[in-house]
């Protein structure tokens, strides 16, 4: 009787090891998944490129108005990596000491394109031309929601142009709107982003940060 308790326990708990996810977020980062970050920024661009690809998404383009081109997460655990990935002569025992116990913030950024029908040019009275401001992106508002809106601690933008070649001027495209947040008021659950664009239109993205570090 005892043999088979003890079996019944082993099978409930692979089982339940099976149904959790392998890895979630985190917050502070522990020295394992400090290591991990570091190992994972110094490996291949293929698996960085996978990396970061779960971080993104990429909602489709509307038929008319700004095109919100990505949504993308960097969490402390993808901070670390990319802070590996870009220092030189950098090890893993020196990742530790700059990450473990320390401040991380929680980073959201938001590429909005410009379309043609949303586009540098403004609508202004014939035979005059209006260009678009470069800080048209506080014209839209972008929330991340947990059971309700997380409070953001910074909020930036950065207008992204485009150079036409053999001397071209250069002309608004887009922009990017960063956000930070306190990691410690993250949880590792369904995350939703909200960004309203001044045309009423709404996008909404969903990532599950209990399947992302």
């Amino acid at each position: 009787m005892k043999s088979n308790a003890r079996l019944g326990l082993s099978i409930s708990l692979l089982t339940l090891a099976v149904a959790l996810p392998a890895f979630a977020y985190e917050y502070p980062l522990s020295d394992s998944a400090i290591r991990d970050a570091y190992f994972l920024g110094k490996s291949s661009n293929d698996k960085m490129s996978e990396l970061f690809e779960k971080y993104t998404q990429r909602p489709p383009v509307p038929k008319k108005g700004p095109h919100i081109a990505s949504v993308i997460l960097e969490t402390p655990y993808v901070g670390v990596v990319e802070h590996s990935r870009e220092m030189l002569n950098y090890s893993a025992p020196a990742a530790e000491k700059d990450f473990l116990g320390k401040p991380a913030v929680f980073r959201l950024r938001v590429q909005i394109d410009l379309t043609d029908s949303y586009g540098w040019q403004i609508p202004s009275p014939a035979g005059t031309i209006h260009m678009r401001p470069d800080d048209f992106w506080k014209d839209f508002t972008v929330r991340l929601v947990q059971k309700e809106e997380i409070p953001s601690k910074s909020l930036s933008g950065t207008p992204i142009y485009s150079f036409g070649g053999d001397g071209g001027s250069s002309v608004l495209t887009g922009a990017t709107i960063e956000l930070t947040y306190d990691a410690e008021k993250i949880q590792s659950e369904d995350a939703k982003v909200e960004v309203l664009a001044p045309d009423g239109e709404e996008i909404e993205v969903t990532f599950d940060l209990a399947a992302l570090r």
